[in-house]
């Protein structure tokens, strides 16, 4: 089965990923509700995936992927997001998010999206690893 760790600060929006995701299939292993908190969940579950929000309340989610990619090059990391502007859809192509979800979304797209990250598994040559040669 599939893992997925949810970072995603608003609760009712996280009860709906986990919910779709579950009925999907998908082990949801656990849930973030800042970027800080989410980073900690991946080190600690490693999961498979990662759906991840723009807006959090600590630092933005284009900052948890760029950091969640200099330590977990190949973990695939799905946006799930309302802020789908080109400026922030540039950033997140640049840490190399392997998929955007826009805000609102059905579960198959949010599955497809999912799916397609596994199969493309991200990598970011802007985004080293520690430690990586440049």
């Amino acid at each position: 089965m599939t893992s997925v760790v949810i970072i995603e600060d608003n609760e009712v929006m996280r009860m709906t990923i986990r919910s779709l995701l579950r009925h999907a299939g998908y082990q949801v292993l656990a849930e973030g509700r800042d970027g800080r908190a989410g980073m900690e969940l991946v080190r600690q579950w490693t999961p498979d995936v990662v759906c991840l929000d723009i807006m959090l309340p600590d630092i933005s989610g284009v900052e948890v992927l760029c950091e969640l990619r200099k330590e977990f090059r190949e973990l695939p990391v799905v946006i799930v997001s309302a802020y789908a502007d080109r400026a922030t859809l540039e950033r997140l192509m640049n840490c190399a998010a392997d998929a955007v979800v826009v805000k609102p979304f059905t579960e198959g797209r949010l599955v497809d999206a999912i799916e397609s990250a596994l199969r493309t598994r991200g990598s970011c040559s802007q985004c080293q690893p520690s430690g990586a040669p440049e």
